[in-house]
């Protein structure tokens, strides 16, 4: 849920739905790589040199700087493609956007493109990089 947008984002029966101010309920999807018009969502706080970095592995365009688990509904209604965190969070901070994100057909994977593991308790629950990304 976004309070200041009025937007929330949820899983129904497989689906990624969102709704804007409490109306009906949409379905969303994350959309086809954008050759040349990707965008990435990043930390308010990345450097321009980390940036440029991600921009080369990942092969994005553009950049939005936003809160880590919006960043998820962004990429599943197709507002953006790809979230690359190099970076700690926690499993409590991802795992819903996680779940909207693949069901509008995106996905969450290590930056070696193995499954994203929860349940790390002998971690603390902390998680390592992972990368977001939509179709």
């Amino acid at each position: 849920t976004a309070p200041a947008t009025g937007e929330t984002w949820f899983t129904s029966a497989g689906r990624a739905l969102k709704r804007v101010n409490g109306g009906a309920s949409q379905p969303v999807r994350a959309r086809p790589w954008p050759t040349g018009k990707a965008i990435a969502l990043v930390s308010h706080t990345m450097r321009e040199e980390t940036a440029l970095q991600l921009s080369n592995q990942y092969g994005f365009d553009l950049r939005e700087p936003m809160d880590s688990s919006i960043k998820f509904c962004r990429i599943a209604e197709g507002a953006a493609d790809i979230y690359p965190r190099h970076g700690p969070t926690m499993e409590w901070d991802i795992a819903a956007g996680q779940a909207v994100l693949e069901a509008a057909g995106g996905s969450v994977l290590t930056p070696d493109g193995e499954a994203f593991a929860y349940g790390k308790a002998d971690q603390g629950f902390r998680n390592g990089w992972f990368v977001a990304r939509g179709r």
